[in-house]
């Protein structure tokens, strides 16, 4: 197989990996429910029923801001991905079947938002999601495996670095979420922070890029 075959068939890796967090991302929204309420109603409870479905809207925005943050990280990292093999197809499978099942607890988390096995449940999903793609990273690079000959492993240790700050954020979040469901709800407002972070611990390659 010559290099342009290898860089069609990545493509089309890369197309799938697309279509599914376009998925996911749009599945998130059927969390909401549209208020249906009597004529009468609408202008003295509309207001409210859609004010009782804040927790969806907490647990969208964080999902959607996380799912993003990992398409934006996946893209990048393809830079470097030169080759492919059965198993990294099956690694990266492996790490977009968590996206697809994301709209899940963040459904779940949105409805029973005091609970602590709701709290738990999300943290751990998106933890295990940032976990997958490590592995796939690291397999990926890991002496040079598949990719070019001349690629620097520091890049490597970057690339953990980087993609290791969501699932520490909801790590963490988990831990607490023994303790107080409303402080480990809290930490998921880091994840904002993220894109800072891994931009002050990326390469300027991957900056620029």
């Amino acid at each position: 197989m010559n290099n342009d075959e290898r860089m069609l068939h990545l493509g089309r890796i890369h197309a799938l990996s697309d279509g599914i967090f376009a998925f996911s991302l749009t599945l998130m929204v059927l969390s909401f429910d549209i208020p249906h309420l009597a004529p009468s109603e609408v202008n003295d409870k509309l207001a409210g029923a859609i004010w009782a479905q804040l927790p969806n809207f907490q647990s969208f925005i964080i999902s959607f801001f996380v799912i993003g943050t990992f398409w934006f990280s996946h893209h990048q990292k393809f830079q470097y991905i030169k080759r492919y093999n059965k198993t990294f197809i099956w690694l990266n499978l492996i790490f977009l079947m968590f996206i697809a099942f994301l709209p899940f607890p963040t459904d779940l988390v949105g409805e029973y938002d005091t609970s602590f096995f709701a709290i738990l449940f999300y943290s751990l999903s998106l933890a295990l999601t940032g976990i997958a793609f490590i592995i796939m990273w690291v397999y990926a690079t890991y002496k040079n495996r598949l990719t070019d000959s001349d690629f620097d492993s520091s890049l490597m240790w970057r690339g953990i670095a980087t993609t290791a700050v969501i699932p520490a954020i909801f790590i963490l979040s988990a831990v607490l979420s023994i303790i107080d469901v409303k402080l480990a709800k809290i930490t998921w407002l880091l994840v904002f922070t993220a894109p800072f972070i891994s931009k002050l611990i990326s390469p300027k390659e991957v900056i620029d890029n």
